[in-house]
């Protein structure tokens, strides 16, 4: 990976009208009315052909929690459980089993915070310029932001900025699934 240089890739929307299309891989925002639910794979309607939309699902995902009903930091990980490859899950979701230790996860309780996980793709080039992508591997670096919002208190935000290495592969029926995903506090 140290040969490898991140390019951000910028794209900027345009809109001749107050209507505004989502980003290909933008995870829309439930309005007020509508009940906050967890995502999953299913309610994101991830197209597992697409393998950065497999990675930022399982991003979404993983960085979106509910505090004051989810019974662990980890149950997240359970919930994005079928977008990993077999040796991934089992590393991942056996402390998601147990409970990971993160220390904020308690204020988050006693906060009764929702989390919410917003990431984003960054194209990934080797030194030379290339892309090291293949058609059954995909790199990729994601940047996350968390922002956490305690229950009952809408002017009291943090957010914590993360980035995930991702990597996907894919299965023998053309579906892809993230085989790789390494976090690291910005």
């Amino acid at each position: 990976m140290a040969a490898m240089t991140m390019v951000v890739a910028a794209t900027a929307g345009c809109s001749s009208g107050p209507e505004r299309s989502p980003a290909p891989y933008e995870v829309p925002e439930p309005s007020i009315e509508q009940p906050r639910s967890l995502p999953t794979a299913d309610i994101l309607g991830v197209d597992r052909g697409d393998p950065v939309a497999v990675m930022v699902a399982m991003c979404t995902i993983v960085f979106t929690r509910d505090a004051a009903t989810e019974n662990s930091y980890s149950a997240s990980y359970l919930r994005a459980r079928d977008l990993m490859a077999d040796p991934l899950a089992a590393d991942l979701t056996k402390a998601g089993q147990v409970s990971r230790a993160y220390p904020k996860w308690a204020s988050w309780v006693s906060e009764k915070a929702w989390v919410d996980g917003e990431c984003e793709p960054n194209e990934i080039t080797s030194a030379d310029g290339s892309n090291p992508n293949t058609d059954r591997k995909t790199i990729q670096v994601l940047t996350v932001t968390e922002t956490i919002q305690p229950a009952g208190n809408a002017e009291e935000r943090t957010e914590q900025e993360w980035t995930v290495f991702t990597t996907a592969e894919k299965t023998g029926d053309g579906n892809w699934q993230v085989t790789q995903f390494d976090l690291d506090a910005t």
